[in-house]
């Protein structure tokens, strides 16, 4: 009888034993569920961030590629800036030399006779050889000249309207601007009324 009683107490405890068993087993089989399910979330996650990172190292290398395409433009219009000064201030130099005593090339020019850039010449030989050898004055003053030619003048328009002060010009060997004066002042005529001012013959 107490045998009986013992084996049924030990089967009740091994029967006891394996539901624990049992339930431990599950127990370690939805943790390992779960620790997976959380290691593919941090591989997830870890992959994410790892594209983010190359997204971000990308953008980086593009905004520093045109930060130096921006310091390299910036540069080459500070240079520019800087050579258009210094131009400036050559010419400003120039300007300031040329005038020091007061008159202007064209002033030069009327007190002298001669056309202006005659002067221009003669000033630029100047610089160059410190010499004024190009600075002639003409025989007689232009007021004479253009007073021996004004018939003449007169004469080749009344033959064709259609003429040019350049050409007039050339045909008479005096500088454009000699040939406009005769044309506005001596014979009181709008040259841009009677002749073509840039045309050809």
């Amino acid at each position: 009888m107490l045998l009986e009683i013992r084996e049924r107490e030990r089967v009740v405890l091994v029967a006891s034993l394996d539901r624990e068993k049992a339930n431990l087993d599950r127990e370690k089989s939805s943790l390992d569920r779960e620790r997976a399910t959380l290691i593919a979330f941090l591989d997830r996650e870890r992959a994410t961030l790892d594209r983010e990172k190359a997204n971000l190292d990308r953008e980086k290398a593009s905004l520093d590629r045109e930060r130096a395409t921006v310091v390299a433009s910036l540069d080459r219009e500070r240079a520019t800036i800087v050579a258009a000064l210094d131009h400036e201030r050559v010419a400003l130099d120039q300007e300031k030399e040329n005038h020091a005593d007061g008159q202007t090339k064209a002033g030069i020019a009327r007190a002298l006779g001669i056309h202006v850039s005659s002067v221009r010449k003669g000033w630029k030989c100047y610089q160059d050889r410190r010499t004024t050898d190009m600075v002639k004055q003409t025989s007689r003053p232009i007021s004479e000249a253009r007073k021996s030619m004004k018939d003449a003048v007169e004469a080749t328009i009344a033959e064709n309207l259609n003429r040019s002060i350049r050409g007039m010009g050339r045909e008479f060997h005096v500088p454009r601007m000699t040939m406009s004066r005769v044309l506005r002042e001596d014979l009181k005529l709008k040259s841009l009324d009677v002749v073509h001012w840039d045309g050809q013959e």
